[in-house]
């Protein structure tokens, strides 16, 4: 995430980075990201490590997806970076991403991921003057 306390009304920026851990090649793999509640979404995208390519993701009622293709197995996949306005309240949200693939996984425990950040009030700085 770019910024772990963004002020009520400003952007944020929450990336992702999936791998294959596994034995096999993983097939079709795509991920998706619940923006949290009280987030206006802005933009999304995903890379490809494989192909080396920034692919525009998709956005329907706050979950992004991001198709990022095929992957070697122990390798890294790629990542997704999603953009998104903070409301109010200030308070902690948290982002939710999951990845997925058409190739079974054994062991689909480290699929997914939260990360909770704080947003803040926004301050302003007065001095009183003469």
């Amino acid at each position: 995430v770019n910024n772990t306390q963004p002020v009520v009304g400003h952007e944020v920026t929450f990336i992702a980075y999936a791998g294959d851990a596994g034995t096999a090649d993983a097939r079709n793999v795509v991920m998706t990201d619940r923006i949290p509640d009280g987030t206006t979404f802005i933009r999304a995208r995903g890379y490809s490590y494989r192909t080396g390519q920034w692919t525009d993701c998709t956005e329907d009622n706050g979950l992004v997806t991001c198709n990022l293709g095929d992957a070697n197995r122990y390798s890294s996949v790629g990542q997704i970076e999603v953009t998104v306005r903070v409301g109010d309240p200030p308070g902690d949200i948290t982002n939710h991403v999951e990845v997925t693939s058409d190739t079974p996984d054994p062991d689909p425990t480290n699929n997914a991921n939260d990360r909770t950040i704080t947003v803040v009030a926004e301050y302003f700085n007065c001095r009183k003057t003469r």
